[in-house]
């Protein structure tokens, strides 16, 4: 028979495990919420590329570098994302380059000429590389060697499947605008 000091603390341990599992599954889906958005940035605007031609006056040439400025940017500052997290705190790093990102996604959608557009992009693709490093932290740290597996697989899922919805989601998104035409 168990002490009732004992049985007490076994009940704490218990809540405590409860709102650690919680909140760990939170923070998994906060980051794979913030992998698919990075992720799926990288080809959603293949569908739109006909209406920058036309709205921007955008050559091929332009066409390319709003294309790739966002996964240059991000392939060129990825490492160097991964060492700021690991010196200044991956939380914060986490928020700053999702907040950077967002700025520039933000700017992009008032560009009024491709130059705009390019450097939007480009701001966006050094945010993704701020936000994407830090976000694997969590999970080793957060779960336990049981479901860390389970928790990378979902990130790593997520990861793909963004990747390919992406075209999908722009189709959807740019039908869906108000005043956007699609060819």
């Amino acid at each position: 028979m168990h002490p009732t000091w004992l049985a007490e603390f076994e009940d704490e341990i218990e809540d405590a495990d409860h709102e650690e599992f919680s909140l760990r599954w939170f923070a998994l889906s906060v980051i794979c919420l913030a992998l698919f958005i990075g992720q799926t940035d990288v080809t959603v605007l293949n569908v739109a590329l006909p209406t920058i031609s036309t709205d921007l006056d955008a050559s091929t040439s332009d066409l390319q570098w709003v294309m790739d400025s966002y996964a240059v940017m991000l392939a060129a500052f990825v490492l160097l994302g991964g060492g700021i997290a690991d010196r200044f705190g991956r939380k914060r790093v986490f928020i700053a380059g999702f907040a950077l990102f967002g700025a520039g996604g933000l700017a992009g959608s008032f560009s009024s000429d491709v130059a705009q557009l390019i450097v939007s992009r480009a701001v966006m693709g050094l945010g993704a590389a701020l936000f994407f490093p830090p976000a694997l932290s969590p999970i080793t740290v957060h779960f336990r060697s049981g479901e860390r597996a389970r928790a990378v697989a979902i990130w790593a899922g997520v990861g793909g499947a963004a990747t390919a919805f992406g075209p999908v989601l722009g189709e959807f998104w740019w039908r869906r605008s108000a005043g956007v035409r699609y060819c």
